[in-house]
């Protein structure tokens, strides 16, 4: 379980933790979350052949949208708005402790969730934030910077899909 992030050139992976923080980071640091977009044929991809048929029920679907970023249903966040993503993490960059948090990281790694049972409670005790601490602190350290910066050199490359 996590987040596939894909553009044209390469891809980037977040543990179903981590994408949370890292938009609550970005939120936290001036992005203003412009709303993913759904394209004909991932709309496609969630109806079966009858229902994809009737007319305009593709096109109502993507009407409908919501604009999510947490759904892996081949959403596209637009070069813009990945734009932003990626300044508003690099104004994050500059109060970013480099001394690692313990307390604050609670997972073995940013690509990988090594405690989904521990994803699930602090969903149902904290709601939609899902790491009991700051977003500044849960990417505190040296590794986790960096990982966030490669994050943001991907942001800079355009346009790119969740799966």
């Amino acid at each position: 379980m996590g987040y596939d992030l894909k553009n044209a050139n390469e891809q980037f992976r977040f543990s179903v933790t981590a994408w949370q923080c890292v938009l609550d980071l970005a939120a936290e640091f001036g992005w203003q979350a412009m709303g993913t977009v759904l394209s004909e044929g991932s709309a496609k991809l969630f109806f079966t052949i009858e229902d994809a048929s009737k007319e305009g029920a593709i096109q109502e679907a993507i009407r409908e949208w919501d604009g999510n970023y947490v759904g892996n249903t081949l959403q596209s966040v637009i070069d813009k708005d990945a734009l932003n993503l990626a300044n508003a993490l690099e104004n994050a960059l500059k109060v970013i402790p480099d001394k690692r948090k313990p307390e604050h990281n609670t997972l073995a790694s940013l690509k990988d969730d090594g405690r989904i049972e521990h994803f699930f409670l602090e969903r149902i005790i904290i709601g939609r934030r899902i790491f009991p601490g700051s977003p500044v602190d849960y990417f505190s350290g040296i590794e986790n910077k960096n990982y966030l910066r490669e994050f943001i050199k991907f942001c800079r490359s355009g346009s790119f899909c969740i799966h």
